[in-house]
């Protein structure tokens, strides 16, 4: 059975603070894998239309020219696989919110025209998002696909591990949430009753005696140290001479209660009742 008072010092808090650490870190990447899309290839933003204008030619032209190198310079690295783009054109907030989304889908129109002309076998989807962000822009994406080629009918079985294999995924992703989600209400209610524990002054640092008692023999006088982290450092050490510190007087008291009531710490005990550090009232 594990020993509560070491249990309460530096060191295996601070491994549970580790591991804590390391299970969130370990269920936001599993969220990446579940819910993230890494398929996207790429992204160009091309700027500098003025107030109004869609045609591309002079910097939107540079900048679409640059699109189109770097999309086939992609391609390239990519000869079996399917290259599909999505377009979304912006427009600022002057005028008539109908003209701006016109203006907005032009612009997404002609980047489409000139990306259809140099990538004829590509997906091209666009989109007028309008006014709804207040800029004069085109963002282009893509991403490439495998092609699909003719297969075989699928077996019942097959289906069937497929069907167990999207169970499974489902149950996983399920498990996930529920992880992140006590950890999200974990973090809140540790942070809402840090930011309850009531500030320590400068007049408080240094030595002050806590009332600790233990069971079967009575309460014991403990001097405690307030350091210049506004930390309470006990007397006593872990085994590995570790100092012992808690950030408020009940967790220092729950801590020096179990130091003093195990036969792990007799030995400093006695020293620091010898020392006065310690007293019996």
């Amino acid at each position: 059975m594990p020993n509560r008072a070491y249990s309460n010092c530096p060191k295996g808090q601070e491994r549970r603070s580790q591991m804590r650490r390391i299970a969130v870190l370990l269920v936001l990447l599993a969220e990446v894998v579940f819910f993230v899309d890494l398929s996207i290839a790429g992204v160009k933003t091309i700027r500098g239309y003025a107030s109004g204008e869609f045609a591309v030619k002079g910097l939107i032209e540079t900048q679409t020219n640059e699109l189109v190198n770097e999309i086939r310079n992609n391609s390239a690295q990519k000869p079996n696989m399917h290259l599909q783009i999505f377009i979304e054109g912006f427009a600022d907030k002057t005028g008539f919110s109908a003209e701006n989304d016109r203006i907005a889908k032009e612009r997404a129109d002609g980047i489409a025209a000139i990306l259809s002309r140099e990538f004829p076998k590509a997906k091209i989807d666009f989109v007028s998002r309008g006014d709804e962000i207040n800029k004069r822009e085109v963002t282009v994406r893509w991403k490439y696909v495998p092609i699909p080629v003719a297969t075989a009918p699928v077996s019942p079985e097959t289906k069937a591990s497929a069907k167990k294999f999207f169970s499974i995924r489902m149950w996983v992703i399920g498990i996930v949430i529920i992880i992140l989600t006590v950890g999200t209400l974990e973090f809140w209610f540790n942070r809402k009753i840090a930011n309850k524990m009531p500030k320590i002054t400068e007049s408080q640092l240094g030595k002050q005696w806590f009332n600790v008692p233990v069971n079967n023999e009575g309460i014991f006088k403990v001097e405690v140290e307030v350091n210049k982290d506004r930390k309470f450092v006990s007397p006593f050490q872990t085994k590995n001479g570790f100092p012992i510190t808690r950030d408020t007087v009940k967790a220092m008291v729950n801590s020096l209660r179990g130091c003093l009531a195990k036969d792990e710490f007799l030995e400093q005990k006695k020293e620091l009742i010898q020392k006065g550090v310690i007293k019996r009232l």
